[in-house]
């Protein structure tokens, strides 16, 4: 079970708004889509895209499925494309919207992907940054918070499809 929060409800609302303002600046009056990779950046990607439209920018939205776990426990080292986005991004500025940064693979590989169809720019945001991982070269253009190597849930994160309800983060007890 998790055991006290490590980011409040509150405190993930602030950095939210913070990351919101930022890219809003950034962005301007772009033509922006928000491409969460699911199931984990839903929660977050919801309240992005609220807090952006408060600051001026109404982004379209849409989804990918990926994964790098061919046997559900361990990565080949290459992404899988299980469900791609269906919108068009060639000229519109791209934010691939993530719930973890960890060691890289996933953010590398669906920026790979996404440049390869002309956006105008092509940035990431996360929720969580755990650089202490990090396998590939690859750095979120924004990110709410920077964590140890601890095992987070909550707010979207989950441990065998748990958690993902919980409206603050958690590290997860043994």
């Amino acid at each position: 079970m998790p055991h006290n929060a490590l980011y409040s409800k509150e405190e993930i609302e602030k950095q939210v708004d913070v990351l919101a303002r930022r890219i809003a600046k950034d962005v301007g009056q772009s033509p922006t889509i928000l491409v969460g990779l699911l199931n984990g950046s839903v929660v977050f990607l919801s309240d992005l895209m609220r807090r952006l439209y408060l600051y001026g920018v109404a982004p379209e939205v849409d989804f990918m499925v990926v994964s790098s776990y061919k046997d559900g426990h361990s990565s080949n080292g290459t992404i899988d494309i299980i469900q791609d986005i269906r919108s068009s991004i060639e000229g519109k500025t791209v934010i691939v919207i993530d719930d973890i940064a960890d060691t890289g693979l996933t953010l590398l590989e669906v920026k790979k992907a996404l440049a390869k169809r002309n956006p105008a720019k092509l940035l990431t945001c996360v929720l969580l940054d755990k650089p202490s991982r990090r396998k590939f070269d690859v750095k979120p253009d924004y990110t709410a918070f920077t964590i140890d190597n601890v095992f987070v849930v909550g707010y979207g994160l989950d441990s065998a499809s748990r958690f993902r309800y919980l409206p603050y983060i958690a590290v997860l007890s043994e």
